[in-house]
């Protein structure tokens, strides 16, 4: 499925976080290029997976520019290194990261939240409190 062309708001959001990353990776011994960070796939509404038959992450998501497959939805090869905005792929591609998926952020939280309900109710068994 091909997807709509971004909007120029758009394409000048996806500008700044270019310009976010090459700033975040300038000092970098192994820094991508200019060149390689402004031909560097688009990905939003993401979400962190498995990549198939591995237990290694890997991202999906909506994704413009991607130099074999164009706009579409891509799931990337196993991740290399991620940073804030920005990921590098084991088969090389670097990608600039848009928004995370809403599902994948709830989801997220809510294991957050569980799992800081288990410690807080840990804490209070150990003290022998009971209500």
């Amino acid at each position: 499925m091909r997807l709509r062309d971004l909007t120029p708001s758009e394409l000048t959001a996806v500008a700044l976080r270019r310009d976010r990353v090459r700033a975040a990776l300038s000092g970098r011994a192994d820094a991508p290029t200019d060149a390689e960070i402004d031909r560097a796939p688009y990905m939003r509404d993401w979400i962190e997976r498995s990549y198939p038959g591995t237990d290694k992450p890997c991202l999906h998501g909506e994704t413009w520019g991607h130099p074999i497959l164009g706009n579409t939805f891509v799931t990337t090869s196993v991740i290399q290194e991620r940073g804030p905005g920005w990921c590098r792929t084991y088969s090389g591609t670097l990608y600039i990261l848009g928004s995370e998926c809403r599902d994948a952020r709830l989801a997220r939280r809510s294991a957050q939240a569980i799992e800081q309900a288990a410690l807080l109710a840990e804490a209070v068994a150990s003290t022998g409190y009971r209500p």
